[in-house]
């Protein structure tokens, strides 16, 4: 037994108190594999702080804390794949090998306070999920059922054996698992039936977004159906076990049409009662702003739980500048997802620690390794990030993206020249009496004439630079204020066109709320 199984210690300050009944909206926080590895040092790997991180989640408007267990290796002692830490060799000198050569900073801390952990006897996840319960919140364990990282590399400690040995099981692009092979299938289920019955959770998720290459032709489609049907069938059994309800749960591709082309009939999962939470995520590195939401929730009615997830990075276009997440664009997000019908909001790549929304915008990790949340950074999110009466009254910022992995065309870039362009940006709700801005970036020539319309009315150039960060240098952006009550609730009409001037292109569009 470990040690967190002979006793749990009080809880940290973070740790709030059990509520019977939360009002709409709420927090869901993923926590992957090997950010607190990672950030922390040794000296940490213990059952006081494992509680206390937890307690930190398990806080505000947080409802839901999934622990990600796996990448294609397992980051405990799994007998299904092997652990992270399988066939790793300790030099004289402590440094963590595979394979004949060092595994590099990143492995070599995660992989030696693993070993720390597994020599105390502790099993973190053990003390995560106990932890978040005992605070009145839902904890998750989530699997990852594709993780295809480093895949260019054979010979990474990331690898399981299964991948290794059987290169005929891969997909030619991206090196991911092809789960038109049985052989993938049944190792994935051994997986999911192992997770339930080693821990005791509140609701286990499938994490089809994390890679999301499963097949070569969508046609494989039932394949994945019969997996959900499997899996199901062991969250029903270990709920049976465990006397309380287990929710499943996936995170799937941020567009129904996505889903369908890669593979997912999230349809049929509907139909067959096989899921209970379904988050719907853009892909890598960004946010997909214009989830259609309402398209999703007509796809999978009122009974399953619907959760709009948030990346962190934003991007306007594929191959365009990225910046980390910041807590306007955050809340724009957050508000827009939440008019438009989200249960929840889900953070990705949003932790405590360095390897997430790191602490140049949201935290510090003070000298002694102890957690201070910034006011405005991710104790502000924590805090007020997941309920449309705390998020539409924030300053927000309501970006134009892209979804990741589609077959249509991002919006931006766009043409500036005599032709009137026109598109629709989403902005959810809590919008009246608000002051508003329209901001446009521009690549090489800034337009000395430009006329703008929201709604069919007109804007007048307010500001000739914009000093939030965005995808181009403030020398680039024109603002121009809306007037009063020409902004609504929900999608909103902007034009614009050259009155005269040199054509550009347009590289950056927001409305901006301050």
């Amino acid at each position: 037994m470990s040690l967190f199984g002979v006793a749990l210690t009080g809880l940290m300050a973070g740790c709030a108190n059990m509520e019977t009944a939360r009002p709409k909206g709420g927090l869901c926080i993923n926590e992957d594999s090997d950010n607190y590895l990672v950030s922390f040092p040794q000296e940490k790997m213990t059952v006081e702080w494992l509680e206390k991180q937890a307690g930190y989640y398990s806080s505000g408007q947080v409802d839901r804390v999934i622990y990600n267990a796996n990448c294609m290796r397992a980051s405990f002692d799994s007998k299904v794949i092997e652990p992270i830490w399988a066939g790793t060799v300790q030099k004289e000198d402590g440094t963590i090998w595979f394979k004949d050569k060092w595994v590099g900073e990143t492995f070599d801390k995660c992989i030696r306070n693993l070993y720390a952990l597994r020599d105390a006897g502790i099993d973190h996840y053990e003390v995560w999920l106990a932890t978040i319960r005992k605070c009145g919140r839902e904890a998750w364990i989530s699997n990852r059922m594709n993780d295809a990282h480093y895949t260019n590399d054979p010979d990474s400690v990331m690898h399981d054996r299964l991948w290794r040995e059987h290169p005929e099981y891969r997909l030619a692009s991206g090196g991911a698992f092809d789960f038109a092979h049985k052989e993938v299938r049944q190792n994935k289920l051994k997986l999911i039936a192992e997770l339930l019955d080693r821990y005791d959770m509140d609701g286990l998720e499938l994490d089809f977004s994390r890679f999301p290459w499963y097949f070569k032709t969508p046609d494989d489609a039932p394949l994945m159906t019969e997996l959900m049907e499997e899996a199901r069938r062991l969250v029903n059994a270990a709920a049976k076990r465990r006397g309380h309800p287990i929710k499943l749960g996936v995170r799937i591709m941020s567009r129904p049409h996505i889903a369908r082309r890669l593979g997912f009939d999230v349809a049929a999962w509907r139909e067959k009662k096989l899921v209970d939470v379904v988050t719907v995520t853009n892909f890598w590195p960004c946010t997909d702003p214009a989830m259609p939401l309402e398209e999703w929730r007509e796809l999978l009615g009122d009974e399953v739980e619907l959760d709009a997830g948030i990346e962190i990075f934003v991007q306007a276009y594929p191959g365009a500048a990225q910046f980390v997440d910041t807590p306007e664009v955050f809340a724009g997000f957050a508000a827009q997802y939440l008019y438009r019908g989200a249960d929840k909001i889900y953070l990705f790549n949003h932790m405590i620690g360095f390897t997430g929304m790191n602490s140049k915008a949201f935290t510090t990790i003070n000298h002694d390794y102890s957690f201070a949340y910034k006011e405005k950074g991710m104790k502000k999110l924590i805090m007020e990030g997941g309920r449309p009466e705390t998020v539409y009254p924030q300053s927000r910022r309501h970006v134009v993206g892209y979804a990741t992995l589609d077959d249509q065309p991002a919006l931006l870039p766009m043409p500036v020249n005599g032709d009137v362009q026109e598109f629709r940006l989403n902005v959810g709700g809590g919008t009246a009496g608000r002051e508003a801005f329209a901001v446009f970036g521009f690549e090489g020539t800034v337009p000395e004439a430009l006329e703008v319309k929201v709604n069919g009315v007109a804007c007048t150039m307010e500001q000739a630079t914009f000093d939030r960060r965005c995808g181009v240098a403030p020398e680039a952006t024109r603002m121009f204020k809306l007037p009063q009550d020409v902004l609504k609730d929900g999608f909103n009409v902007v034009e614009y066109h050259l009155a005269k001037g040199e054509a550009t292109r347009l590289l950056w569009f927001e409305i901006f709320l301050p």
